[in-house]
């Protein structure tokens, strides 16, 4: 009886496990959810019935359940112990938040295109790795396919469990039950048994897998298996003799490339299957990028493979010590499918990894210099059509490390790594290069260039055109430097950011140089370089974006009112422009004026996708979209946006921030927190991220783990405002009268000194704050109707009248 069996179960497992309740029938095992007393967390307990148990040797049970366990894999569901008491054979699991496969379909029958290749890109994920080890599983269902949001990123993932456990009953079966079990009949679940199985052949491999994943997929996409509402038996002669209906027939909308895969999965025949997990996720990767990949409002929700000619960034941020770069070498290794619960890098086909150069110069300040090469050397390589090249932060994220090319290749996913150097000394310009393998470390192409200063532009394109020439001798295909040619850039199909005059380009590579240390000081020294390229060549296009650029960001921050860059980056963009309509840069800086500044959120998005359809890997755009989405009240089309920039740059720092931010926007707290936690992974001195961190931790009223996250942050007023949330109102208005008093005679942002006064309750205070804040036309007073800074004033028709003031919409606190 069912109560026996529970009772049996916690008299075996003793005080180590506490169970709490059973989940159902799992197949061949009953299934229970207990507390691991000696560790404080959940598992799933799974007990063979004992009439299936009897049946069983236990030791050779154990044995196999123990060689299942060595799968340690982000998507495969581990077995953390198994063990026989009592005369009951059972196994713990972790216990998994989410629903089954199974769940959703019953709900949400037919799946969309997009979740269901996604679901099929994990499982199969979760295959190779297992196929890999010589496990099948055999026995692959939506039962056996958890479906879950825990991700550091919020997205959600698909995990495979109880690998091996068909496997390790087969093994282990003895007397009459091994009689049963030699047909495989046991073994599987007759509506998505493969041929094989239900012919009781020997033979029984990988692709016995693939085939069940081939049912899986048809039934999401159709709403039913391949033979329904049949019986058992029926079923089982109808994977042996009959051919699916194809699924176009089923869902007209399906296109005809998907439905071929699927059916290729299910070919009676294993050979006549597609070959490997490996290769079906590469196929299923290929389809959900052009399922998801367009330039538009539609955003993949999850990070996927690998967009070729992924540009260099603008908001990436390196981690900067070499400490870091075996952190870094673990998150791009093991990246994919999901943010935080990853599968291994695959290596991209025609893809290289400019590292960042060297500066072998006697002067130190010379930095900037070997930065900037390298960086115009990534730009070059990205706008050849058919060759992917990591982007800036993750390249940069090795820089001053130790380890060899061949693991940084690996971990970026990449067949081949260009090393460098440069010297500068006076006027006379040396860079060196080679170009190896990452498979086999071989050196495969060198050069030494020595130049005047003055040809530096000329000699980026040589050296570029050179590993092209190279590249194309290695791994063959069509010509890079065809693709290179045909770049719309006719004045320099590589090097993009022409000017004459070497000394303005010196100067603009100082300014990216500072622009890209991410601080106050940073943004106004980067600036000032772009103001003084630009006073050298008024026609550098490309001065004049970043100089747009840095007054956005001094606005963002609040580093400078709004007011006096605003307007200015406004004309550096206006300029831009003018020079070069192409630049994605200066299009992006212009929407995020007419959002954060003119408050105009119409030409905001025009602006903003002009520049994803000039430059769909630049990420301002998706940054600035995810703030527009949020500034109308559309959550999940913001953390979509924030997302996909993390997507095209996921080691930058600022960019995986925002994306918690808006998560916590969205009101997702556990998520946004897991996310943020896995910047600080990256950099623990990142301040920015222990800001949000420590308001997630104020929402969920963690108090004392907040004011300790924003005393690692930057901001007097963010640490007041913290302590007033916290309840310490002493240590509040202490730092608000210092605020006051600094306000007297310089800049203090009006907007966050609202939100101090607010969370102290003195609404009077708060409004003539947010009242001068619209005077300043502070960017983010875009938010005000939704921003969960605010906490006392959502009820004041002053806060009410000030919110139509500013006119982006006005919504309710219960709307948001």
């Amino acid at each position: 009886m069912p109560g026996d069996l529970r009772d049996r179960l916690q008299q075996s497992l003793g005080s180590a496990y506490d169970l709490e309740g059973e989940l159902g029938g799992g197949g061949m095992a009953r299934v229970f959810v207990a507390e691991d007393t000696r560790l404080a967390r959940k598992v799933v307990v799974k007990v063979l019935p004992p009439e299936l148990a009897a049946e069983v040797s236990i030791e050779r049970f154990r044995r196999e359940i123990v060689f299942a366990a060595r799968l340690q894999h982000p998507l495969i569901v581990p077995v953390l112990h198994a063990a026989e008491e009592g005369g009951l054979l059972y196994y713990t699991m972790p216990l998994v938040s989410g629903e089954t496969l199974r769940a959703r379909i019953q709900r949400e029958s037919p799946l969309s295109v997009p979740d269901t290749l996604r679901i099929i890109r994990d499982v199969s994920a979760a295959l190779a790795f297992a196929h890999g080890h010589g496990i099948v599983h055999r026995d692959i269902k939506p039962e056996n396919v958890l479906l879950t949001d825990a991700a550091r990123d919020g997205g959600e993932y698909a995990l495979v469990t109880d690998f091996g456990v068909a496997r390790a009953v087969d093994a282990a079966a003895t007397g009459s039950l091994n009689e049963l079990t030699s047909t495989g009949i046991i073994l599987g679940t007759p509506t998505y048994m493969a041929p094989e199985q239900v012919a009781a052949s020997s033979q029984i491999d990988h692709r016995t897998d693939i085939y069940a994943l081939g049912v899986l997929a048809y039934e999401m996409l159709t709403g039913r298996p391949p033979f329904a509402g049949l019986s058992a038996h029926a079923v089982l002669a109808a994977h042996l003799t009959r051919e699916p209906e194809p699924i176009t027939r089923v869902r007209p909308t399906v296109s005809a490339e998907l439905d071929a895969l699927v059916m290729r999965c299910l070919a009676k025949e294993p050979a006549g299957r597609v070959a490997s997990a490996s290769e079906l996720r590469r196929a299923i990767d290929e389809l959900l990028l052009r399922e998801t990949g367009n330039a538009g409002l539609t955003i993949p929700r999850d990070a996927g493979s690998p967009k070729s000619g992924t540009r260099r960034p603008r908001f990436a941020a390196t981690v900067g010590i070499a400490a870091a770069a075996v952190v870094v070498a673990t998150a791009l290794l093991w990246q994919g499918t999901r943010d935080g619960q990853r599968t291994r890098a695959p290596v991209a086909q025609r893809s290289v990894a400019v590292l960042p150069f060297v500066n072998a110069s006697s002067d130190a300040e010379n930095e900037y210099f070997s930065d900037g090469m390298t960086d115009e050397l990534i730009d070059a390589l990205t706008r050849v059509q058919g060759l992917r090249v990591p982007s800036r932060s993750s390249s940069f994220a090795f820089k001053g490390s130790q380890l060899g090319a061949q693991t940084i290749g690996d971990s970026l996913g990449v067949q081949l790594v260009l090393e460098g150097s440069v010297r500068r000394a006076g006027s006379q310009l040396r860079i060196t290069t080679q170009l190896s393998r990452v498979d086999s470390g071989t050196v495969i192409w060198s050069g030494r260039y020595d130049r005047e200063l003055r040809d530096v532009l000329s000699v980026q394109e040589e050296v570029a055109r050179s590993i092209l020439g190279a590249l194309e001798a290695t791994i063959g295909g069509d010509s890079l430097l065809a693709g290179a040619n045909q770049h719309k850039e006719a004045r320099s199909p590589l090097v993009r950011r022409r000017t004459r005059d070497h000394v303005a380009y010196d100067l603009y590579l100082r300014g990216r140089y500072f622009w890209n240390r991410r601080s106050r000081d940073g943004f106004s020294r980067a600036a000032s370089y772009f103001e003084q390229a630009i006073a050298r060549d008024s026609t550098f296009a490309a001065a004049w974006a970043g100089l747009a650029d840095s007054y956005c960001i001094l606005a963002n921050f609040g580093f400078r009112p709004a007011r006096e860059v605003c307007p200015r980056s406004a004309l550096a963009a206006d300029r831009a422009l003018a020079l070069d309509s192409t630049l994605a840069e200066a299009h992006a800086s212009r929407g995020f004026v007419h959002l954060f500044y003119d408050w105009d959120i119409v030409a905001a998005e025009r602006e903003l996708l002009t520049a994803v359809r000039l430059d769909s890997t630049y990420t301002n755009s998706y940054l600035w979209l995810n703030h527009l989405a949020w500034a109308r009240g559309d959550t999940n089309a913001a953390v979509a946006y924030s997302r996909k920039a993390v997507e095209l740059e996921p080691l930058s720092l600022i960019l995986n921030t925002r994306l918690g931010w808006a998560l916590r926007r969205a009101g997702r707290l556990e998520d946004a927190e897991r996310q943020l936690r896995y910047v600080l992974e990256l950099d623990s001195t990142f301040a920015d991220a222990w800001r949000h961190q420590s308001n997630v931790l104020l929402d969920q009223r963690r108090f004392d783990e907040a004011v300790a996250a924003m005393l690692r942050a930057e901001g007097r007023d963010w640490l007041g405002y913290c302590y007033a949330r916290a309840g310490r109102r002493a240590e509040a208005l202490a730092i608000a009268r210092e605020l006051e008093a600094k306000a007297r005679t310089g800049w203090v942002a009006p907007l966050r000194m609202g939100f101090l006064y607010d969370a102290l309750g003195d609404k009077d205070a708060a409004l003539a704050w947010l009242n001068r804040a619209y005077d300043a036309r502070e960017p983010d007073m875009i938010f005000l109707g939704l921003d969960p800074y605010i906490t006392t004033l959502t009820d004041d028709p002053r806060f009410t009248a000030l919110i139509r003031r500013v006119g982006i919409r006005e919504i309710s606190r219960s709307g948001r």
